[in-house]
Formats: C-alpha cells, sequence, structure tokens
C-alpha cells in the first residue's frame, strides 16, 4: 500500500495537470467538514471520507489505489465540469450534456480507465432518468 503522503504526491500531480482549483481537492488526514472530502490511509486500505456538520456522512473503503484516484478525481472532474457547465449553459438543453462531456474530457487527461468507468455511471444514471430536452 501506498502512503498517505505519496499518495498526496501523485493527487497533487494530477490536480496540476487538470489545473484544477485547490479549494476542491480533497484534504489528507484532516477534516475541513463542510461536506469536502479527505483521505485517510489505514491498515483496513484507502478511505474517501467526506464529512459534513462533524458527521461521516460518505465512507468509501479499498485495498486498490485506482479505486481512490477514481474516487478522487470523479469528484474532483464534476466540480469542474459543473463550473464549465454554469459558464456555457445551453437554454432548453439538459444541462448533463454539456457537464457529462466535460467531466469525461477532463478524466480523460488522468487516466483512461477512468472514463470507462464513468461512462458505465452515466449510462446507468440515464437508463434511469433520460436527458429531458
Amino acid at each position: 500500500m501506498l502512503s498517505l503522503n505519496q499518495i498526496k504526491k501523485q493527487v497533487l500531480k494530477l490536480v496540476k495537470e487538470l489545473n484544477a482549483p485547490k479549494n476542491i481537492i480533497p484534504t489528507f488526514n484532516m477534516s475541513i467538514d463542510f461536506g469536502h472530502p479527505q483521505i485517510e490511509v489505514d491498515d483496513d486500505g484507502y478511505h474517501y471520507v467526506i464529512i459534513e456538520r462533524g458527521q461521516i456522512i460518505e465512507k468509501r473503503t479499498s485495498k486498490d489505489i485506482n479505486d481512490l484516484l477514481y474516487w478522487i478525481f470523479e469528484g474532483i472532474t464534476f466540480e469542474m465540469a459543473l463550473e464549465y457547465e454554469l459558464k456555457n449553459r445551453i437554454p432548453n438543453v439538459d444541462v448533463r450534456h454539456l457537464l457529462f462531456k466535460k467531466q469525461l474530457e477532463l478524466l480523460n487527461r488522468i487516466n483512461n480507465a477512468f472514463v470507462e468507468r464513468k461512462k458505465n455511471e452515466m449510462e446507468e444514471i440515464l437508463r434511469n432518468n433520460p436527458y429531458i430536452d
């Protein structure tokens, strides 16, 4: 398993390639609360934790570093794609068209396997909730 410091270095390198805003980067082994993700490592594996008002509202754990990196960059690229969509909104078109396209484009800069994983998740979303436009 990688140490927290090794993960942090890898994440910050990839964040730089994305030119991601610092305020959407997870913290490492410390919480700033307010629904901001933090990364932890222990004997049970890698943890992606979201704390809101002092309570854990989500905790994902895996022994696979690729799962952790996916969770981190799925979140970062979603925030970036959301900001992009807000600035480039097309009237009367479901916002997810632009949002999904931009997120996949951003994930592609990181890891092609992440793109495939996210595409599968998006297809599931659209099966249950088709575009509305």
